[in-house]
């Protein structure tokens, strides 16, 4: 499967990136979730190859059509299926010479078979399905977004996000106290109706072309932060200097909660750093 066959170029890939898309890959049960894990390993890995900025552009363009067109309802899982396995046989044409080794003949004998299944065995049946459809026979937990009707997780963007302990206490208050879930209700439908006003006199190829073209731009935002980092300095204050250490986090504009994490003064090394007095750091922000 495909789960399989990331899990394995991510293990590949080791350290941090590697690690997290390990346990994200897991997690995944959509194929919008797998490509999400796909972007972060490419977001948060340094791969030592020759990859240029428009080649990177194009190909994460690929790999953002498939959440964004499972958002808008515009891509079938056969469309997404065939996405993803395009995208990930390119990024692997990059892992494989950054850790010193050919191309694994086992593992893309793999994914053709996948494509090949996709494209002459199922190819009828998956046209029906929605991208975002869920798949595997992974128990979830009970504060899952999985456990969310698929419309809930399209307007949230929630493939393939993980509730943190925070999230969770949250969701379980708006589970049990009296009148929060008609209150969220009523906000979901308000933002389905505009969502639904917007697409009103638009054809499904206009549709999807201006999809296509915003995903092209995003791209280009999202390689121009991962190769101009934001360097951050701390500076004592003029009165009593300030803290010893602190934490800073950079986030873009697009992301789904806007927060300094809580806890620990750990660091992921991309978003999140702790820094002492006179200390600097270079920050990637990125989205969901």
């Amino acid at each position: 499967s495909l789960r399989q066959l990331l899990n394995a170029l991510a293990s590949l890939l080791g350290g941090p990136a590697g690690h997290v898309a390990v346990q994200d890959t897991a997690d995944a049960r959509s194929l919008p979730a797998l490509s999400k894990a796909v972007k972060r390993m490419w977001f948060d890995s340094s791969l030592n190859v020759v990859w240029s900025s428009e080649q990177q552009k194009q190909w994460l363009a690929q790999l953002l059509l498939i959440s964004k067109g499972a958002r808008e309802e515009a891509l079938s899982y056969y469309a997404a299926g065939l996405l993803l396995c395009d995208c990930l046989k390119c990024v692997a044409g990059y892992i494989y010479p950054h850790v010193g080794m050919e191309p694994d003949p086992a593992w893309c004998q793999s994914l053709d078979s996948v494509q090949t299944a996709l494209d002459r065995d199922f190819r009828e049946d998956l046209q029906y399905l929605p991208a975002d459809h869920l798949c595997g026979s992974k128990r979830d937990g009970l504060l899952s977004t999985n456990r969310l009707p698929a419309m809930f997780r399209r307007m949230f963007d929630l493939e393939g996000h993980r509730l943190t302990t925070a999230q969770k206490a949250g969701l379980g208050v708006a589970m049990v106290m009296p009148g929060s879930g008609m209150l969220a209700a009523g906000g979901i439908g308000t933002a389905l109706l505009v969502k639904m006003a917007r697409k009103s006199g638009q054809s499904g190829e206009e549709k999807f072309d201006q999809l296509v073209q915003t995903c092209l731009q995003e791209a280009g935002l999202e390689v121009k932060r991962k190769q101009h980092p934001i360097e951050v300095t701390y500076l004592p204050g003029l009165i009593e200097g300030g803290p010893p250490r602190i934490k800073v986090t950079a986030q873009s504009r697009e992301a789904l909660i806007s927060a300094v994490p809580v806890g620990s003064l750990g660091t992921d090394g991309v978003r999140t750093a702790c820094l002492e007095q006179g200390e600097k750091c270079q920050l990637r922000p990125r989205d969901a």
